[in-house]
């Protein structure tokens, strides 16, 4: 199992990190009247960038067209609320203590907003919970980097965890 960056701590970890739901909820109202309209949003990529493709074609699985031919996002603000509701109601260390496959755990150090993401004592506390765990620092990457665009070494760690697994298997 690979947690990258994950929502996977104690209560006051979730609930500080329960911050997306007012960030990005209202995002998830909002109407495009094109593809490219949502797309150049937020762009940074220039054209030519491999990672490219990649967001083009992420981005066009994420629009849903509606009747009007207006797209909205896929993701509704009531279904990340519920989400964020669920994972309060339990407890993420726990459930990881039970996890029997090895863990590797990213943690991208670099501030995503005002701080990193996970702060050292979550980290700390997802190591202690899994029976088997590895830590990978993603040093200056921040949360959405370490999904949107992992380092060349995240994705070496990853492989070379998937290769040990598969050896002691």
């Amino acid at each position: 199992m690979i947690l990258h960056d994950a929502v996977v701590g104690d209560r006051a970890f979730i609930e500080s990190a329960s911050f997306v739901l007012d960030e990005f909820g209202p995002t998830l109202d909002e109407r495009f009247t094109t593809f490219y309209e949502y797309h150049n949003r937020v762009r940074t990529e220039p054209d030519d960038s491999k990672w490219e493709h990649w967001l083009e074609r992420a981005d066009r699985m994420e629009l849903a067209p509606l009747p009007d031919g207006t797209l909205r996002r896929r993701a509704l603000r009531h279904a990340l609320a519920a989400e964020w509701a669920s994972v309060a109601q339990r407890d993420a260390l726990v459930a990881l203590s039970h996890v029997t496959a090895p863990v590797l755990v990213v943690h991208a150090d670099a501030a995503w907003f005002d701080s990193p993401y996970l702060d050292e004592a979550t980290v700390q506390s997802q190591l202690a919970a899994a029976r088997d765990s590895r830590l990978y620092v993603a040093h200056g990457q921040h949360h959405v980097d370490v999904l949107i665009k992992p380092s060349s070494g995240l994705v070496t760690a990853m492989r070379a965890f998937a290769q040990e697994i598969r050896a002691s298997t």
